[in-house]
């Protein structure tokens, strides 16, 4: 298992598919996103309690040698912006975030 020493995974839970109709997601009611991460191999792997535990779990994540994963429940609140659903779009600006193409 490839283990990079720089990757930190963020999951931000709002237990809705927001984009097809506000659907419970399977980490709404059974699915342990956490548990799941760690039985994958993920050992450094924690829900967020609070902002305050957040910040101190990101900061650790800075500084550690494995890869990490964060989770956080959040409101189920429809998003404030828009994201273009162009799949060209969405597929260029991965591939500049890779930095694989500019």
């Amino acid at each position: 298992m490839l283990k990079p020493k720089n990757l930190t995974m963020i999951i931000w839970d709002n237990g809705i598919y927001q984009i097809t109709g506000n659907q419970p997601t399977a980490s709404a009611a059974t699915a342990d996103l956490v548990a799941i991460a760690r039985g994958s191999g993920l050992a450094n792997s924690n829900w967020a309690a609070d902002e305050e535990d957040f910040d101190r779990l990101f900061a650790a994540a800075l500084k550690a040698d494995v890869p990490t994963l964060i989770a956080a429940r959040i409101d189920n609140k429809p998003g404030v912006g828009a994201t273009d659903r162009d799949p060209v779009q969405i597929r260029a600006r991965f591939m500049q975030g890779l930095g694989v193409k500019r």
